[in-house]
């Protein structure tokens, strides 16, 4: 049998008010992703300079995830709002998670990506002669369907090993599904900051490393000057989308 649920129990350890304050916060902060990375692909689709340049690709796909993350975050704040506007107590595991997928997927592909990116700079700051003439639209490609499959697979693992007659105390994904899939998701995320940072540092010290080697060549400053522009554009959107995340 379900627990029984109410506002008293569901509320202990965080007030009414500021529930419904951070989830109500959470609907106009996901409109603005919507917006913000809708922008992007327009500009992306529209301009074909821009589908030009090396990364414009991945930060492409970066847009799409992002854009869905903020679907999914509105869907989330909407669905935990109802519960405590309408006093709907009598919600299921299966309803926490639902409505958490698309918010979940776009999470776990906006990683995947980010790690693509990563490695973008490194391969672009280690071989810089290989990466011009690499397929940077495939690569891309394969990144996006890759990060597609990891969040499937969470949402998949969500619904493995769970007690569907028992309701989680509290109505969130990582409430809602097994300890082990909860551990899973958790030590995943863990481990994508540090990778990334040691991509970044990795590609930066070999761009170090090359820009010595190659001292006062043309094709030296030319390089330089390209990847400098292009990182110094990734590093402010990888910025806006940590404080973000």
């Amino acid at each position: 049998m379900m627990s029984q649920q109410n506002s008293s129990t569901y509320f202990q350890t965080v007030s009414f008010a500021q529930f419904v304050i951070v989830q109500a916060l959470c609907i106009p902060i996901g409109i603005f992703a919507v917006i913000g990375n809708a922008v992007v692909l327009l500009a992306y689709a529209k301009y074909k300079m821009m589908r030009k340049v090396s990364c414009a690709h991945l930060i492409a796909a970066l847009a799409v995830c992002d854009l869905i993350n903020g679907v999914g975050s509105i869907i989330l704040s909407i669905s935990r709002l109802w519960i405590a506007l309408f006093d709907f107590y009598d919600y299921t595991r299966i309803y926490c998670i639902v409505t958490a997928t698309c918010w979940i997927i776009a999470m776990e592909m906006s990683q995947i990506i980010t790690i693509a990116i990563a490695l973008d700079r490194l391969m672009a700051m280690s071989w810089p002669f290989l990466y011009s003439a690499r397929n940077h639209r495939s690569f891309a490609q394969g990144a996006f369907l890759f990060a597609l499959f990891t969040g499937i697979v969470f949402i998949g693992l969500s619904l493995v090993g769970i007690d569907f007659t028992e309701r989680s105390d509290r109505c969130t994904w990582l409430r809602a599904v097994s300890p082990l899939c909860g551990d899973i998701f958790l030590l995943f995320n863990a481990i994508v900051g540090p990778l990334v940072a040691a991509l970044y540092g990795m590609a930066m010290y070999n761009k170090k490393k090359w820009a010595t080697k190659h001292v006062g060549s043309e094709i030296s400053v030319l390089a330089h000057d390209v990847q400098l522009k292009v990182n110094k554009l990734l590093t402010k959107i990888m910025c806006v989308y940590f404080i973000l995340l």
